[in-house]
């Protein structure tokens, strides 16, 4: 599938608020700055993305992890001590000091100071090659190979996770800042790690396809996104908020949640971005000078 790289910036606060019964695009036209191939970028099927502690933007495609220095791209393969080419979806996290967490399909490793550094580089043997997926705020959560996962935080510490199940299917996680908060989709289940108490909670039935990312806003309210529908919950046992309406949300396998400064959440939609605040709901289209075609992949930009 061909994905379109789409970095959320400073355009986003422009965007005004309109009533939550309808999603008309809002006022004004925005300038996107595209990159591909005449800017280094030589795979455009894009799984992942993040920025480190420097402010500097990663790519991660099925064929090569960017980094984005300066006007162009700079490519990182297997060469430069990649495991394997394919990034994975969530397959990039902000590490500390300016490193990055990547995960391949041949397993994860952080890049820092010039370097890609295995699991037992950092200390933690037995975790080398094993698949997991990327916290945006640094770590991965790896799965042992018998559906057992730990944490694996900058330090390369691994940390069991006893509250989540042996079970295949594990899509997407979300972190605090303070790493207090912990949630976790598995195999159609939420789970949520608070204070280190664990539970959990079913949401196939109010949900539409797969439930496919997670995320956990400033105001401790969680939204997770399927194929197909949008919910929000004020707390995991909470009545769950259906925030779907009238939005043709996009099929893709990697839907997308993000928070802006503003305290904004926005998703990937058919052709647009969605997104919600407390005052109502809106869209960027094409009307707003969004690339045609959409995006699968979306990030904040802090440096904007």
């Amino acid at each position: 599938m061909r994905r379109r790289l789409l970095g959320l910036c400073a355009a986003l606060a422009l965007a005004a608020p309109v009533r939550p019964e309808g999603l008309p695009a809002p006022p004004g036209v925005f300038a996107f700055r595209t990159f591909g191939s005449g800017q280094g970028l030589s795979n455009l099927s894009v799984n992942a993305l993040t920025q480190d502690s420097h402010g500097f933007l990663w790519v991660g495609t099925e064929d090569g992890l960017f980094r984005l220095d300066g006007a162009q791209m700079r490519r990182f393969g297997t060469g430069e001590g990649l495991p394997d080419t394919y990034i994975e979806s969530f397959g990039l996290g902000a590490a500390a000091d300016g490193g990055v967490w990547v995960v391949t399909r041949k397993g994860a490793v952080l890049f820092r100071n010039g370097r890609f550094l295995p699991p037992s580089a950092l200390g933690a043997a037995g975790w080398d090659g094993k698949p997991g997926i990327a916290l945006a705020r640094g770590g991965v959560i790896l799965n042992d190979g018998r559906n057992r996962r730990a944490l694996l935080g900058d330090d390369g510490r691994p940390q069991p996770l006893p509250g989540l199940p042996e079970v295949r299917g594990m899509t997407s996680a979300w972190r605090s800042q303070d790493g207090r908060d912990l949630l976790v989709l598995v195999a159609g289940r939420l789970y949520r790690c608070l204070d280190g108490a664990w539970s959990s909670r079913d949401l196939a039935p109010a949900m539409k396809g797969n439930q496919i990312c997670v995320l956990g806003d400033r105001r401790g309210r969680i939204w997770v996104r399927s194929e197909r529908s949008l919910v929000r919950l004020a707390a995991i046992d909470a009545a769950i908020e259906d925030l779907s309406g009238r939005l043709e949300l996009s099929m893709s396998n990697t839907g997308c949640l993000v928070e802006d400064a503003q305290g904004r959440v926005w998703t990937n939609t058919a052709g647009s971005l969605a997104w919600y605040d407390d005052a109502g709901a809106g869209l960027l289209s094409e009307a707003n000078g969004l690339p045609q075609g959409g995006a699968n992949v979306l990030l904040v930009d802090r440096e904007n």
